[in-house]
């Protein structure tokens, strides 16, 4: 019954159910991120989860050239496979910069089963250029069986890269650091919860009538 009215009470105030949902939402958001943290480090301290640099050495290259230290495309199309990848693969960074053109795209593809033959466009992450001559990927927290790397949708594109880490370690601050997507997510998706919230609560007692009424027909 109090939960009744408590769901009555919230409802019946836009401001409130909206106070309520952003809430929440943050709450969830703030629970979610450390349990990535925590995730992370109990792989860690199982040893599956460990930090590696790589270099050019490290991938079998498509459409892609070595000069200098550096690696130029080819094609429109240049791949960087891992040769033997890591089961967990949680972060990415690559220290180096795109000379002469842009990449236009600049992305990382996994496979998410032993099965899969071919790398598909929906397991995908997109580079975050972080402006101090590094990119990063934060890849999903799941096992991979596959990982390719594709520098750029141009030809002559060129990038100089120092060296590429694989999973170096995050701290908590880092997951809880909002993201442009957790920040969008949070300005948009309680205003929805709380619009679905109040119309399904506005529907339940309409439902209950019809329903009452069927029963007695």
């Amino acid at each position: 019954m109090k939960v009744k009215q408590a769901l009555k009470a919230l409802v019946g105030s836009d401001r409130r159910l909206i106070a309520f949902c952003y809430a929440v939402f943050f709450l969830i958001s703030v629970v979610w991120s450390v349990g990535l943290w925590g995730q992370e480090q109990a792989l860690r301290m199982m040893g599956l989860l460990q930090e590696q640099t790589l270099s050019a050495s490290d991938f079998e290259l498509f459409d892609l050239a070595q000069e200098d230290g550096a690696l130029i495309s080819q094609s429109v199309d240049p791949r960087m496979v891992m040769k033997e990848p890591p089961q967990y693969v949680y972060q990415i960074t690559v220290y180096g910069s795109f000379v002469g053109q842009d990449p236009g795209e600049f992305c990382v593809f996994y496979k998410t089963a032993p099965d899969q033959e071919e790398f598909d466009a929906n397991y995908r992450v997109w580079a975050k250029d972080n402006s101090d001559g590094t990119f990063t990927f934060e890849m999903p927290h799941t096992k991979i069986y596959g990982l390719r790397m594709d520098p750029g949708i141009y030809t002559g594109v060129r990038l100089e890269a120092e060296k590429i880490v694989i999973n170096a370690p995050r701290s908590l601050a880092g997951y809880l650091t909002p993201s442009l997507t957790w920040g969008l997510a949070q300005a948009c998706v309680p205003l929805i919860a709380a619009a679905l919230l109040k119309a399904l609560m506005q529907a339940v007692p309409v439902l209950g009538d019809v329903w009452r009424r069927l029963r007695r027909s």
